[in-house]
């Protein structure tokens, strides 16, 4: 998993606990006020951000640091049980991109389109494909683009209304 992380400091050790303790955890202090420092978690690694890169530039300096799939987590939500890690397993094969479907509709994204609440990105994606788009999508967008861009390259994603225990 990655996690973006800036000033979330109360929250980001509940998340922690939550996730099973064998998922490697890339956690990127992205110029927080007061550094993270290291957790008491066993398989994660505390980054901090040379410069500010918001949520999209953060989230791939996680990506340029490991050589597998990965799962964008929001550094304020809470999991509960496993469940959502059986609708990875049971998807992982198909989709390039699975994740929460942003709420309400857009006009280009009839289906919806997964953002970076909860986000699994597949490691072939990204290596075909690249990063997201950092430069003009800092903060929002990118995650619909890079959606755009994987099924472009013929891959599939999967925007979910629920994921199990997602709060």
């Amino acid at each position: 998993a990655i996690i973006p992380f800036f000033n979330g400091h109360e929250h980001i050790h509940k998340l922690l606990e939550d996730l099973p303790p064998d998922l490697p955890v890339i956690l990127v202090d992205d110029q927080s006020d007061t550094p993270l420092g290291s957790v008491n978690r066993p398989n994660t690694i505390v980054y901090r951000n040379e410069s500010k890169g918001y949520f999209t530039g953060a989230v791939n300096y996680g990506i340029r640091r490991c050589s597998t799939d990965v799962l964008v987590l929001n550094q304020d939500i809470s999991l509960h049980g496993t469940a959502w890690l059986d609708v990875l397993t049971a998807n992982r094969e198909e989709y390039a991109l699975i994740g929460e479907r942003i709420k309400g509709m857009h006009p280009a994204f009839p289906n919806g389109y997964v953002h970076g609440v909860f986000q699994y990105m597949s490691r072939e994606a990204l290596d075909r494909v690249g990063l997201m788009d950092a430069e003009n999508y800092p903060l929002w967008g990118a995650s619909a683009l890079w959606q755009w861009q994987v099924c472009r390259a013929g891959y599939k994603s999967l925007p979910l209304r629920e994921i199990p225990g997602l709060t």
